[in-house]
């Protein structure tokens, strides 16, 4: 086992990989199980599902995010000079 990295960019080793992370959300997001139920299928404790919940949700990119938005508008920029061109 690793030793804890110390300083001021360490931090402590992954114990859980994050395909588990993403399970537990997505089994919890789902809406048939509680953070209890889902908890217990993977077998981790209540705390850690819910903290993995909160993972999911911070890092989920959502169809109506600003990152896709923003996307989309660099494709109307592009056609918009592509009609400025021609």
């Amino acid at each position: 086992m690793e030793a804890p990295r110390k300083g001021s960019k360490g931090g402590r080793v992954a114990i859980y990989d994050e395909s588990l992370k993403i399970a537990v959300a997505r089994d919890y997001q789902g809406g048939i199980l509680s953070i209890s139920q889902v908890a217990k299928k993977h077998r981790i404790g209540k705390v850690t599902a819910y903290h993995f919940v909160r993972w999911y949700k911070k890092f989920e990119v959502h169809p109506d995010s600003g990152a896709e938005r923003e996307f989309q508008d660099q494709g109307q920029d592009m056609n918009s000079l592509t009609k400025q061109l021609l």
